[in-house]
């Protein structure tokens, strides 16, 4: 529910214009890419993060960042993904103070998370780093 509410002021745009080409006629919420990104959302080990531009490429699809972060935005809650755990490339929080900027950070202070002066995280020590999956390596 949280995630769901701090991402309301993300991007303001639709389920069809951020499924792009990768929808293909089909509703989104099916597509093989939209189950692979919930899986690997769920493998982010706690204490540890990934990134949305990461996440899109181990998925399938290097240039579908904004379409993993619509999929946090509209399936966090009910699929117990731990939205929390994904950041942007620079290692910074991409939602804004008030929508959900505070909750992120504090969910990831609580997982020894460290932020610097400039509310960054480290990636070179809290990056995840999974192996691929077979899938990943067939392509």
């Amino acid at each position: 529910m949280i995630m769901g509410r701090a991402m309301s002021k993300f991007g303001g745009q639709d389920n069809q214009s951020l499924a792009g080409g990768i929808c293909k006629g089909k509703p989104f919420m099916s597509t093989l890419f939209f189950q692979r990104v919930k899986h690997i959302i769920k493998r982010i080990p706690k204490g540890r993060v990934a990134t949305y531009g990461q996440i899109a490429e181990l998925a399938g699809n290097h240039r579908a960042a904004r379409q993993v972060a619509w999929i946090l935005h509209s399936s966090s809650e009910k699929e117990s993904l731990p939205w929390h755990r994904v950041v942007n490339s620079q290692g910074k929080i991409s939602l804004k103070p008030n929508y959900g900027y505070e909750v992120q950070k504090a969910l990831l202070k609580k997982e020894s998370i460290e932020f610097d002066e400039d509310g960054r995280i480290d990636l070179n020590e809290y990056l995840w780093k999974p192996s691929m999956p077979k899938w990943y390596t067939e392509r």
